[in-house]
């Protein structure tokens, strides 16, 4: 009678700390899956600001760029029209001028877009890194459970 009284008691036992361990796994599991899906969330939303700033620059470049044009061939047509009086010389200056502006708005589209781009890799990169972190975290806590 008593032997089998202490087996009962020794299974009740095992039963309730499988049962804690069990839970316990349950929570830290349900926590880091929150954390990776809040990682992720984050990441997402990092990539679309990050997208929508690196549209907004490249238009702003873009529209400085027209400017800059625009401005440098309206300056041309009147220099180019008043210097055709004074000589040749002086209407190819002119000309470098307008290329100088042209190819300077090319370059501050190109390099806004490259920046841009950047951003964009940089806030993914990070949300990734995020939730393999968690994952090796949880893991990790695994691990521990087994022993």
């Amino acid at each position: 009678m008593a032997v089998k009284k202490a087996v009962k008691s020794t299974a009740r036992k095992a039963s309730k700390k499988a049962s804690q361990v069990k839970s316990a796994a349950k929570k830290k599991s349900a926590t880091v899956a929150k954390k990776a899906k809040a990682a992720a969330k984050t990441g997402v939303k990092k990539a679309k600001t990050a997208t929508k700033q690196a549209k907004s620059t490249i238009s702003k470049a873009r529209k400085t760029a027209t400017k800059r044009t625009a401005g440098a061939s309206s300056r041309a047509k009147k220099t180019v029209s008043q210097l055709k009086k004074e000589g040749a010389q002086k209407v190819s200056s002119a000309k470098k001028t307008i290329q100088k502006k042209t190819r300077k708005a090319k370059s501050t589209v190109r390099s806004a877009a490259k920046q841009a781009g950047k951003t964009v890799g940089k806030n993914v990169g990070k949300a990734l890194k995020t939730v393999d972190e968690l994952v090796h975290q949880a893991q990790e806590f695994g691990k521990t459970l087994l022993g």
